[in-house]
């Protein structure tokens, strides 16, 4: 074969592999801009809106803090249970007590836990995802009352969606305490007419006492008008 044949069967492959490179590189980016508009991230052609994409990322990580506090009325030395679900965290979860020291909870799988807080005490949950779901109750002790915020109550839901505070009030209740009937002492039944009035039961000597002074009377009367008589016929 002629050296000129040659070369031609040479240009001709080169212009060949040209072309069908120039036809792979479009379909590429054909198939990559078809990507981008069904995941609804093209903007403007090819350039992806970045802000879009941080401002939801930002959204689904902001974490918020959960502050948990009790008050008491008094400096008495008293523990209160408190059962808390948080519907977005589970397995140990970080607080950080009142006097700084860290620590760990643990929930269940589905946000259920069970705390002990000393009198006057106050925990802080942190890293709590935005949103999330609680509910807190506070166990009934002795003659308190439980107030959270203006309500008497001692269970609260809601959603977080900052860092927020929630506080329990215990009240003590400062009236004296009902008086229990004694069982062994009967019950004595209150004069409807005058309930401040006390009933006595009669006995015999109330009858008897009345009787003898009444015949004694009639005795005496008895013994003068024998003796008018007597007296009449001398």
């Amino acid at each position: 074969m002629e050296r000129k044949f040659v070369y031609i069967i040479v240009l001709l492959l080169a212009i060949t592999f040209g072309i069908a490179d120039s036809y792979i590189n479009r379909s590429l980016e054909s198939v990559e801009y078809l990507k981008l508009i069904d995941d609804e991230t093209e903007a403007n052609g090819l350039n992806i809106d970045d802000e879009n994409i941080e401002a939801n990322l930002g959204e689904a990580v902001s974490l918020v803090t959960l502050t948990l506090s009790n008050k008491q009325s008094n400096n008495k030395n008293i523990e209160y249970t408190y059962k808390i679900k948080i519907d977005s965290i589970s397995g140990a979860h970080r607080y950080i007590k009142g006097n700084g020291e860290d620590n760990y909870q643990v929930f269940t799988a589905n946000g259920e836990t069970t705390i002990t807080l000393k009198s006057n005490e106050t925990i802080i949950f942190v890293d709590i995802p935005t949103n999330s779901s609680y509910t807190i109750t506070q166990n009934e002790v002795g003659n308190y009352n439980t107030y959270v915020g203006e309500e008497k109550k001692n269970t609260i839901s809601g959603t977080i969606t900052k860092d927020s505070t929630i506080t329990f009030n215990n009240v003590e209740d400062t009236l004296p305490a009902p008086v229990k009937p004694d069982p062994e002492k009967p019950t004595e039944v209150e004069d409807p007419k005058n309930p401040n009035e006390e009933k006595e039961n009669p006995t015999t000597n109330d009858y008897i006492i009345p009787a003898l002074i009444a015949l004694g009377c009639l005795s005496v009367l008895l013994i003068i008008s024998l003796r008018l008589k007597v007296k009449r016929f001398e």
